[in-house]
């Protein structure tokens, strides 16, 4: 998670780590093949060590940037709130300085008072030197209208306003980016995991009677990069995964058991499947609560603007909400929760990022007393809108979640033919379980933004276990 940590700071430990990994891996490389040219390969360890500072810093700022992506949209929705009421783009930022889930917001908060108390910068200063650090980004762009569209004496609301619908658009566009990425991004994967071994391995078996393991094994070793390089243009995901001792203990048992009674019969691959199997059930579970949350929020919204239009506050809106019959008792148990702990400030902990953050906007707005009906059919519309293109973007990814399902079978099929020249066939069909298993948690990565796609592990892991019933020929 984030540290907190400016994003100048990200940027300025980057340039000086880069600048260190590069020159270091550079001499080491230098000095190896001067030396003696195996050396090459013994280097490989030293330079990742001296790279990963230098990854570490890249990762955590692209994770802030994510996270500032996500939480524009909730952000520019409390803006548009404040902006009814008069407030400016800084007393709204402000406001949002104690908040334990726009955290990416509450940074910046904490630092534009800092600017304004201590090097005594107005507002407006202040706004506009962080606009240059943050040019790159949504929140950038948020400042940056702002302080031009002022100049030219647009009001607070139609500047927030304008915000919200551009903010929505790049968000629109970052979607339909990340997909394009995707699919370049898997049809390398697609060589690479799934077409490169079987062609290496029926090259092998048919002129040399055996299998190269270290040659095999080679594109598993760099299952890594690919999974950071996913993680590098991957959004932000909306999933809060978190459990109790009890249950982490549970699943702990039941791994090692389960592991015990089936390495005899199955194996360690096909076990192995298992135990993924098994961990991605409980994380599915999770899954499906936030989703449905999550999906609940629009009407939800909707029906509190159209009591508050009839001259309802929002606690009695909100009340009225949970009293209705069209509400699931799930939904209900979290709204009974958050009006009780409507005054103490308590943050929401659901599984749904969207549904703690958007709850957390619903008091914020509480606080500000009479607010427009406007803002929560605009809220809904937002959220409704972030629903329409999650489901555009898993759409247009679930050709890669059947690739994964049918990787066994190919696998299988492609090498039956070649099988009888190799005198290893366990090592062949455990290669072949480890594929699938690496192939399975890089698309559900990028269809799911989540390693666990319970019904996709659930698919390759029956599959495989059918197969090994029809085991490559002796």
């Amino acid at each position: 998670m984030l540290t907190g940590d400016d994003i100048s700071e990200y940027c300025k430990k980057y340039k000086i780590y880069f600048l260190i990994s590069v020159t270091s891996i550079s001499l080491i490389i230098l000095g190896s093949i001067y030396i003696y040219h195996d050396l090459i390969f013994t280097s490989l360890i030293p330079s990742l060590l001296l790279l990963s500072p230098l990854l570490r810093e890249k990762i955590a700022k692209d994770e802030f940037l994510k996270a500032l992506e996500k939480e524009v949209p909730i952000f520019s929705a409390y803006l548009y709130a404040n902006s009814l009421l008069g407030k400016s783009l800084y007393q709204s930022i402000l406001n949002l300085k104690d908040s334990k889930i726009l955290k990416g917001i509450s940074k910046e908060a904490m630092l534009l008072e800092k600017n304004v108390r201590m090097r005594g910068l107005t507002s407006t200063t202040a706004i506009l030197e962080r606009s240059r650090l943050h040019r790159k980004d949504a929140l950038g762009r948020i400042y940056s209208e702002f302080i031009d569209t002022e100049l030219v004496g647009v009001s607070t609301n139609q500047r927030a306003k304008q915000s919200l619908e551009k903010v929505m658009g790049e968000m629109k566009q970052n979607l339909n980016s990340y997909v394009q990425k995707s699919v370049d991004l898997s049809e390398v994967m697609f060589s690479f995991f799934l077409l490169f071994p079987i062609m290496l391995t029926s090259f092998q078996l048919a002129f040399d009677k055996s299998i190269n393991l270290v040659q095999v094994i080679t594109p598993l070793i760099s299952s890594p990069v690919f999974y950071l390089i996913i993680s590098s243009f991957q959004p932000s995901s909306d999933y809060i995964f978190s459990f109790s001792k009890k249950v982490i203990l549970g699943v702990a048992g039941v791994l090692v058991i389960s592991s015990i009674l089936l390495l005899k019969y199955l194996g360690p691959s096909l076990t192995l499947m298992v135990a993924v199997l098994e961990l991605s059930i409980v994380f599915y579970l999770q899954l499906r609560v936030a989703d449905s949350l999550t999906s609940k929020l629009p009407a939800i919204l909707d029906k509190i603007s159209d009591y508050s239009r009839v001259g309802y506050g929002l606690r009695s809106s909100l009340q009225r909400v949970i009293n209705s019959e069209n509400i699931d008792l799930r939904t209900k148990k979290y709204l009974i929760e958050f009006l009780k702990n409507l005054d103490n400030e308590r943050e929401m902990t659901t599984p749904s990022w969207t549904f703690n953050a958007t709850l957390d906007l619903l008091r914020r707005i509480d606080t500000l007393g009479y607010v427009d009906t406007k803002v929560f059919s605009e809220l809904s519309a937002i959220i409704q809108e972030m629903l329409n293109m999650r489901s555009s973007m898993q759409s247009n990814l679930q050709l890669f979640t059947v690739i994964s399902a049918i990787t066994p079978i190919l696998f299988h099929f492609t090498l039956f033919s070649f099988s009888f020249m190799a005198s290893d066939k366990y090592v062949l069909n455990q290669l072949v379980n480890v594929y699938t298993i690496v192939i399975e948690i890089l698309y559900s990565k990028i269809s799911k933004l989540t390693l666990f796609n319970f019904p996709l592990v659930l698919v390759t892991t029956v599959i495989s276990i059918i197969l090994s019933f029809f085991s490559l020929p002796l």
